[in-house]
């Protein structure tokens, strides 16, 4: 879970590479390429960070979100991990279910939505194929209707109004377009529907204790944010009106 200490996978360290073009750019005080205004404010001026993998990372000046850019493909990036630990981040990860970290945090997950009100019949699950919330929530009377990744959920159709509750996992960082993906989601929650979003974020112990060797710098993870600077745009998103 996010704020778990950890290291890069192995041969995934590698930000000390060459000076790619635009960090260059960047350190010569040319302003670089960060790919138009932000998803999320739509302000235009963006802050070189630094390169992770080889990928320059930005962040918006006025709402602190970073993504990478130029955001690589999908193929970009299975062949950034062919040639380092050979996993795949979009496949079912057969470690997850097995995971004391992970579990726990399934838990707490659970517990959240329990607060919120009695558990209702739907539930729409954006997770890593494979992670144990489906089966906890599941035991605690949440069905799980649609389980679905968020490159899934990107191709697919929603019916509307027709979950109570739905639960993003650390998947939100993978979407070609943030807002895009809870506008659909909120579609598909009936009115007094509730949403559980799980984030990585630069606000946590890890991000500030590791800086840019931060495992949440992953080429697979286009988009990072800090809730205290863009948690309102996000919150925005996600809600009524």
């Amino acid at each position: 879970m996010e704020g778990t200490i950890g290291t890069s996978p192995a041969g995934t360290d590698g930000h000390a590479e060459s000076e790619a073009p635009a960090e260059a750019s960047a350190r010569a005080g040319r302003p670089a390429q960060s790919g138009g205004p932000c998803p999320l404010c739509e302000y235009e001026a963006w802050a070189y960070l630094f390169v992770s993998h080889g990928i320059p990372v930005y962040r918006c000046a006025k709402c602190g979100l970073t993504r990478l850019y130029p955001q690589p493909t999908r193929a970009e990036v299975l062949a950034f991990y062919a040639n380092s630990t050979g996993h795949d981040p979009f496949a079912d990860d057969a470690h997850l279910p097995d995971s004391v970290t992970e579990q726990e945090a399934a838990k707490a997950y659970v517990r959240v939505l329990q607060r919120r009100g009695p558990p209702g019949p739907s539930v729409l699950l954006v997770a890593t194929a494979g992670h144990p919330f489906a089966g906890i929530a599941s035991s605690h009377g949440y069905e799980i209707e649609t389980f679905l990744t968020m490159q899934e959920l990107s191709r697919s159709r929603l019916a509307p109004e027709r979950y109570d509750s739905a639960v993003v996992i650390l998947e939100l960082e993978k979407a070609d377009s943030p807002i895009a993906a809870l506008e659909q989601i909120h579609g598909a929650l009936k009115p007094d529907g509730k949403l559980l979003l799980v984030t990585s974020s630069m606000d946590s112990w890890s991000a500030r204790f590791f800086g840019s060797q931060w495992p949440g710098w992953r080429p697979e993870n286009l988009y990072t944010w800090t809730a205290r600077r863009s948690g309102r745009p996000w919150c925005a998103a996600a809600s009524p009106g």
